[in-house]
């Protein structure tokens, strides 16, 4: 989705009519109609548009071109319908995940946002995944509230690798924080978070947990410290060591995602007691952790 770099006169000339489609397989119409975007000629833009919408409308390029026209029009309904028509046909693309939850963001829907973030994710979860969808979440608020805190701080632990979209984030929503003394707390919590996810990605486990048993002591209700400290000792082969913070983090009825479950069978199979991994490998399941019967087939005998 680069942007287009010819000038308009030599895309009118440079174009068949026939074949209509580009050797990517991008209408040729829509692939003209950027450039009378760029050049702020809606009109004949979407003219193109519509008479290309039968080309290949399962790339859908033509909804992605309409929104960005819609978008620059301020209508935001429109640029809505086609962002949002475009991303759940085609949801493995960045570009139309970015346009979807833009147009979220717009309509001050944060459910959208949600579903928006939980389709994408389930194709290319990452580092920059949640960077546009804390954007998004930041924009409809007007600040970072103690979940998309929450969401932060664990993706510096899972995308490691991912640092420069997470720290986007970070500088993002450390500009400002919903509510008041708690939350003051948070951002504390959130500085220390944020240390131990640079130390993670560094390979320095034990310093990374150290970090986030700082900020389990300053916010102690939230989970997502307390398993980030155990995936640390778990990451560097003390395991023993993780078992107690994988426990108190499984003790927390907001954390339903199974994981503390999962790696603490994973730590008990890593110490060679296998017959012990099946409670907690059952406790995952019922959390619908991903792919957990496979595991409950090798250690549940």
């Amino acid at each position: 989705d680069a942007d287009p770099k010819m000038a308009l006169d030599e895309v009118k000339d440079a174009f068949p009519m026939f074949p209509n489609l580009s050797t990517s397989t991008l209408p040729i119409k829509a692939l003209v109609a950027r450039y009378y975007f760029r050049d702020k000629m809606y009109d004949e833009s979407m003219r193109l548009l519509n008479e290309s919408d039968h080309v290949n409308p399962a790339l859908h390029y033509n909804d992605f071109i309409k929104t960005a026209i819609f978008a620059a029009k301020q209508n935001f309904d429109s640029t809505a319908f086609y962002a949002y028509r475009a991303f759940y046909n085609w949801p493995r693309a960045t570009s139309y995940y970015k346009n979807a939850l833009f147009a979220a963001a717009k309509k001050k829907d944060t459910v959208e946002i949600n579903k928006v973030y939980n389709v994408y994710k389930k194709y290319r979860d990452g580092g920059e995944a949640v960077n546009q969808y804390l954007m998004a979440m930041y924009e409809v608020k007007g600040g970072a509230d103690k979940n998309m805190i929450n969401i932060l701080d664990s993706a510096f632990v899972h995308f490691p690798k991912d640092t420069v979209p997470l720290l986007n984030a970070k500088n993002l929503l450390s500009r400002g924080v919903l509510g008041n003394q708690a939350n003051g707390q948070v951002v504390v919590s959130n500085q220390f978070s944020a240390e131990g996810g640079k130390l993670f990605a560094k390979g320095k486990y034990t310093q990374a947990a150290n970090m986030y048993m700082k900020a389990s002591a300053i916010e102690p209700n939230n989970y997502t410290h307390y398993e980030n400290v155990a995936i640390c000792y778990y990451t560097n082969k003390n395991f023993e060591k993780s078992i107690p913070y994988f426990d108190k983090a499984a003790s927390f009825a907001n954390n339903n995602t199974g994981k503390s479950e999962f790696f603490k069978a994973m730590s008990l199979v890593a110490m060679g007691k296998n017959s012990d991994a099946c409670g907690p490998l059952q406790a995952a399941k019922k959390k619908n952790y991903p792919d957990i019967d496979k595991y409950i087939a090798m250690y549940c005998k």
